[in-house]
């Protein structure tokens, strides 16, 4: 889907490091095998709301805060003030504390979610992508039968 959701930017890649290391994979040998393609190029990742509330988590979240600046998106319910505050709360006698301090976007509240999408997809191709899934990306679920889709 992301082929194809990608197809036609040249801009973008697909980095399939993950997928070739084959078992379990943790974020943080995926930023360490960047790291050791080039220590000069500054890495960030991009995490939703969701996921920054349990960053302390993560497995080695420590180190990778030493290898990458996390981007935090705001998700509903939590605009970016609301997140901060809660954040705060979080650390609040906590190792490494003010870790996403400046990493907070102050971006519009989308409430787009998987949950949203699965049942735009169920209910029809109009609804789907009215709901934002681009037509590249429903071929591909038709064609495949994924989410109970199917072009048969």
């Amino acid at each position: 889907m992301l082929e194809a959701l990608l197809a036609g930017n040249a801009e973008a890649e697909i980095d399939q490091r993950e997928l070739r290391r084959g078992g379990p994979s943790y974020f943080v040998e995926t930023l360490r095998s960047f790291q050791a393609e080039d220590a000069n190029i500054p890495l960030r990742f991009l995490i939703g709301a969701d996921q920054a509330l349990q960053f302390r988590r993560w497995h080695d979240w420590e180190q990778i805060l030493d290898l990458a600046h996390p981007v935090i998106a705001p998700r509903p319910p939590h605009d970016r003030v609301a997140l901060e505050l809660v954040l705060e709360q979080l650390d609040e006698g906590q190792s490494r504390s003010g870790w996403w301090r400046g990493s907070v976007l102050d971006l519009p509240l989308d409430d787009v979610s998987a949950t949203k999408l699965r049942e735009a997809l169920a209910e029809s191709d109009q609804a789907a992508l009215q709901a934002g899934i681009p037509e590249s990306v429903l071929s591909v679920i038709r064609a495949r039968g994924l989410y109970g889709r199917s072009d048969a």
